[in-house]
């Protein structure tokens, strides 16, 4: 009998409306309550007396709650079906940041001093430009690395399907609390949990 709870759980479960169609979905929603209902009922037979007639009782109740919340989610999805859906995938990635401009000059004007020195006071003045230039020019390519990677950050990027089949993503700079399963909306261009 360890099962049965297990069963009535799946049975509550929220639909999961993620298809191309709403209806397709609803209905294999349907199916699933059928079956999980089925399973639910096997169990209780094998109960005698009260105990068989409160388990059917219970698992009645388990199937037409989960009718009901499959009609409810599938009315919800025909209203927002272009603006709804579900979460399908959440990933963390870390990101450099942008470079400001300080990293490029900072690195150029130390590139360009350290390169002036390395060619020495001996050399003549076009090897002493020269030297400069390159020192500059890697300098800023160095500056502009330490800057990015100073900036880094870690992004969270969402992809999710809409009810009416369409496949999108968002970013957030901060954890938006999703996760694969989540009901969403677009609202004002922004994703949000409903």
């Amino acid at each position: 009998m360890r099962t049965l709870p297990l069963l009535l759980a799946c049975l509550m479960a929220a639909p999961a409306l993620a298809g191309d169609a709403v209806a397709e979905a609803y209905n294999a929603e349907k199916t699933r309550i059928a079956d999980t209902y089925k399973l639910a009922i096997a169990e209780c037979k094998e109960q005698r007396g009260a105990h068989h007639k409160q388990c059917k009782k219970t698992a009645d109740r388990a199937r037409q709650d989960s009718l009901k919340m499959a009609s409810r989610e599938r009315d919800a999805a025909l209203k927002c079906r272009n603006s709804c859906g579900l979460v399908t995938e959440v990933k963390q990635q870390e990101r450099d940041g942008d470079s400001t401009g300080v990293g490029v000059v900072g690195g150029g004007v130390a590139g360009a001093v350290i390169g002036r020195q390395i060619a020495g006071s001996d050399a003549s003045s076009s090897t002493k430009n020269v030297a400069t230039a390159i020192g500059a020019v890697g300098g800023a390519l160095l500056g502009k690395k330490i800057e990015e990677k100073a900036r880094r950050h870690k992004v969270w990027q969402v992809s999710f399907r809409l009810y009416n089949g369409e496949v999108a993503h968002a970013e957030f700079n901060e954890d938006p609390g999703m996760q694969p399963g989540d009901k969403v909306a677009v609202k004002d261009g922004k994703l949000m949990k409903r």
